[in-house]
């Protein structure tokens, strides 16, 4: 068993690209923890760390982590409490080992490591960030970040601004539409409610039969 009071991180690989996984949220609106919800004979935590282990490093924020001990990666405790993802993705930049981290939320279990080579290869290295642009508006839960936004993380927070939305426009954002790499829309599709769930999985049985 690996003792997560010990600084924990896999070795940068030719990637250069670590992973951050948020599961903080307080899943009001699907009724229990959405880390936890099944898919594919697995919890969508387990899912999606499995699905993006084959980067540099994949991290776990988390605000209880009691409850992801037993995936033995590296697990990063929000700091402030009631600030939102902003905090989550705060905690991830100053923990990962690479320059580069790709952040997504626990409840979009239909991200794939294709999505993300994708993504990787298309961000501009001069540019703060990436995100999935979706025919609403940009993903800030599905996207690419510097280390260079940290600190504008923490003069947002100086400031009570806890809007991700507000983030992207403080930074240099470059946006890309999932169908550019042939990936339909619903691959960043995240899940709120159990109905969400529910059809979500029902959509993928349909498609696999």
């Amino acid at each position: 068993m690996i003792n997560h009071d010990e600084e924990l991180s896999r070795p940068a690989s030719q990637d250069g690209l670590s992973i951050g996984i948020l599961t903080g949220g307080k899943s009001r609106r699907m009724g229990q923890n959405k880390a936890f919800l099944t898919w594919n004979d697995q919890s969508f935590i387990e899912h999606i760390t499995g699905e993006l282990s084959g980067f540099a490093e994949v991290l776990v924020s988390c605000r209880e982590p009691e409850l992801y001990r037993g995936l033995e990666l590296p697990l990063v405790v929000d700091e402030r409490d009631d600030i939102g993802p902003l905090e989550g993705i705060r905690c991830l930049l100053k923990k990962a080992s690479c320059e580069s981290i790709f952040i997504c939320a626990v409840d979009m279990p239909l991200v794939t490591e294709e999505l993300v080579r994708f993504l990787w290869k298309k961000k501009d290295p001069e540019l703060d960030c990436l995100a999935v642009q979706t025919r609403k508006q940009p993903e800030p839960l599905c996207a690419v970040y510097s280390k260079r936004v940290l600190p504008v993380i923490e003069t947002m927070l100086s400031e009570g601004e806890h809007r991700l939305y507000a983030l992207l426009e403080r930074i240099t954002t470059q946006t890309v539409h999932p169908e550019e790499g042939d990936f339909g829309e619903e691959v960043v599709r995240n899940l709120n409610f159990y109905e969400d769930y529910e059809d979500c999985v029902n959509n993928c049985l349909n498609q696999e039969e």
